[in-house]
């Protein structure tokens, strides 16, 4: 059982992590024009169901590799916001 917890989490942490390098070439690039709201939106919903799984199936794994994302997700889109805004105005 252990072993199993501790696969989880560790593909958790790798799941949590996916979305870190596209907002760092976001924020670093200042644009995000290749990034859609269609494909934020999508994540967003995709994080919810599997957060809301992981809880019911009281899974901390499951939890993390949902709920950081989600966090990271929600960042892209204040990102994508500004940037947006940004290349509107200029």
């Amino acid at each position: 059982m252990f072993d199993y917890i501790i696969i989880g989490l560790i593909a958790a942490s790798i799941t949590s992590i996916r979305c870190i390098p596209q907002l760092y070439h976001m924020i670093k690039r200042k644009s995000t024009k290749d990034i859609s709201y269609l494909f934020l939106f999508v994540q967003i919903i995709e994080c919810i169901m599997w957060f809301t799984y992981g809880i019911l199936d009281e899974s901390l794994p499951v939890m993390i590799s949902s709920g950081v994302p989600f966090i990271i997700t929600i960042l892209m889109i204040f990102t994508k916001i500004k940037y947006d805004n940004n290349t509107n105005n200029i």
